[in-house]
């Protein structure tokens, strides 16, 4: 479970807002400190740092042994955070059939998979309930189950938000397709380091994902839309308590 850690950085209480990865490192690493139990999920995430450099050098600190080769993939911290942002939006997770529409008690996330015959989407239920680690489990195993074929009838039925991601074909942004009757999709683009100013103008490299919104108009406007990609990025660049 996320929980807020303010880091104090002088007695005069002056705070440095912590980035996601900043924030979930913190957590894994006090997680690990205090309960031996713990483990990095992932050995190649662990060892090349993970999605958004969240496990950055907690191999080297804590040791391989500390290690379950299950990794947290873009796709999984995707899903959390939009299962998140979702709640806050629930227009968004919203189903338009014979011209209504019905917003949907709970949010459950498809993720497009690309297999030879074509796509498949695999739903996370309630997402919204679950933590990063078991969303990171399920999509690890619906992924491995989709491109063997053995997905049940249950695993990609109702699905209320769709999830497409093609950073690992080294895309950086493209516009995917509605899956009706949901109402919007999300194209998630590779992570890469690009420059961007800092607060003084100067160039710094950080890691940094496109992500792409599409919306049915007959349901959500442009302006909820922006306020739920506004809501998504603050959760991927601060993580604050919208999920446990």
């Amino acid at each position: 479970m996320l929980t807020d850690m303010n880091l104090e950085v002088n007695q005069q209480s002056a705070v440095r807002e912590l980035t996601y990865a900043e924030e979930l490192r913190e957590a894994l690493r006090q997680a690990m400190q205090n309960d031996a139990s713990v483990f990095l999920i992932g050995e190649d995430i662990c060892i090349y740092g993970g999605a958004f450099g969240v496990t950055a050098g907690l191999v080297e600190e804590f040791g391989s042994d500390r290690v379950i080769d299950t990794p947290i993939s873009e796709s999984a911290i995707a899903g959390a955070c939009a299962a998140a942002a979702l709640r806050q939006h629930p227009l968004l997770n919203s189903y338009f059939r014979d011209e209504e529409i019905l917003v949907l008690p709970e949010v459950s996330i498809g993720l497009a998979v690309a297999l030879a015959e074509g796509l498949i989407v695999p739903v996370i239920h309630h997402a919204d309930r679950k933590s990063l680690f078991q969303i990171a489990a399920e999509v690890g195993d619906l992924s491995r189950r989709a491109r063997m074929g053995d997905l049940h009838p249950g695993d990609v039925v109702d699905g209320t938000f769709t999830i497409s991601n093609l950073g690992m074909y080294a895309i950086d942004q493209f516009t995917a397709i509605i899956n009706p009757p949901q109402v919007a999709i999300l194209a998630v683009g590779r992570i890469a380091d690009r420059f961007i100013p800092d607060e003084s103008n100067r160039p710094i490299l950080r890691p940094m994902m496109t992500i792409t919104l599409s919306v049915d108009h007959r349901v959500v406007d442009g302006v909820e839309a922006a306020r739920f990609l506004s809501t998504l990025q603050g959760i991927l660049e601060t993580a604050g308590t919208q999920w446990g």
